[in-house]
């Protein structure tokens, strides 16, 4: 009698961890985050969910450069979008150029738009001097050159080692010009306005892609002079002896941000500054938080194309493989 009753009671909790097994079954992800680990687990009565592939543009990269390129974007990308590790999402390579994030429907029904808004952009911060119509120390000659050709080329073609054409983020809010009140160059092309910014030697700041390069310690939401949202930045060692050299040099001028070779605005140096800055504009919170982390997270080892090159939908099953042919975007 006991041996039957030990018995039933054995192969009922053996039913109950199959039971539990089964209603929890599914794909568990490892992911790395912030030097914690936590796992996801899409069950099978999941409803669906979304997976992008993104390629990786390695155009003019050494092969050396390629291998394991996709692991190295993903660990930049996540600190980008996810910096405290909270979302619902997988990333896994597919390739040394590919890679792909799955994201649960937890997430909500926008989370596909703002991830691919939060991943645009190599997170690179760069500065320049801009030139201003009648400054002493600018060759109008030149900067008219620079206009004519810009509108029969285009920017592209029309940047030299000299002078360069950035677009403006932002151009009904562009305001900028240097202590006298002379404005800044700017030129329409193609619908988009470029602003004319300078490459001369004291009057840039930019990565050249060596490893000597300046660096950016950090950024933070912050405020300027009037109460306007902005990101105050700071710079390394090296970064701030470069900073005071351009700002010291060109008080009274305007100094361009830019972030991924668009301007986004362009105050009127002041005063010399060495490892501390503001960035000004314009800004919505939603800008302000996604160049924080865009900042915070670093520069990529390569581009990004911007749209990924398919989008598809996760079955009820929880097969990743089952495509919605109508959300499909190949190139």
């Amino acid at each position: 009698m006991g041996k039957n009753v030990t018995t039933k009671i054995a192969l009922i909790i053996v039913l109950a961890i199959c039971a539990i097994v089964l209603l929890f079954a599914g794909v568990v992800s490892t992911v790395l985050a912030g030097g914690m680990v936590r796992r996801w687990i899409l069950t099978r009565d999941m409803t669906g969910g979304t997976g992008l592939v993104y390629e990786i543009d390695t155009r003019g990269l050494p092969d050396e450069e390629k291998k394991d390129l996709s692991q190295r974007m993903i660990a930049v990308l996540r600190r980008r979008v996810d910096p405290a590790g909270r979302l619902p999402l997988v990333w896994r390579p597919l390739s040394n150029t590919r890679f792909e994030i799955l994201i649960s429907p937890v997430a909500g029904s926008s989370a596909s738009q703002n991830l691919q808004r939060m991943l645009r952009g190599a997170g690179i911060l760069e500065f320049r001097i801009l030139p201003t119509q009648g400054h002493p120390e600018v060759d109008m000659g030149q900067t008219n050159t620079h206009v004519e050709q810009l509108k029969e080329k285009g920017p592209q073609y029309t940047s030299d080692t000299r002078y360069v054409w950035c677009e403006i983020e932002n151009v009904q809010d562009w305001r900028a010009a240097d202590g006298e009140g002379r404005p800044t160059i700017v030129e329409q092309f193609d619908e988009k306005s470029y602003v004319l910014a300078s490459s001369g030697t004291n009057e840039a700041m930019l990565h050249t892609g060596d490893r000597t390069g300046w660096k950016l310690e950090e950024a933070y939401p912050t405020t300027d002079s009037v109460g306007r949202r902005a990101i105050g930045f700071l710079l390394d060692e090296r970064g701030s002896k470069l900073f005071s050299n351009v700002t010291g040099k060109n008080i009274g001028r305007p100094l361009c941000i830019l972030l991924d070779g668009i301007a986004l605005s362009a105050p009127n140096i002041q005063s010399q500054i060495s490892e501390q800055g503001v960035i000004t504009g314009n800004f919505s919170p939603t800008q302000v938080e996604d160049m924080v982390n865009k900042l915070n997270a670093g520069s990529l080892p390569a581009r990004l194309i911007e749209q990924p090159i398919s989008i598809r939908t996760i079955g009820p099953s929880g097969d990743t493989n089952k495509l919605d042919e109508s959300k499909e975007i190949e190139r």
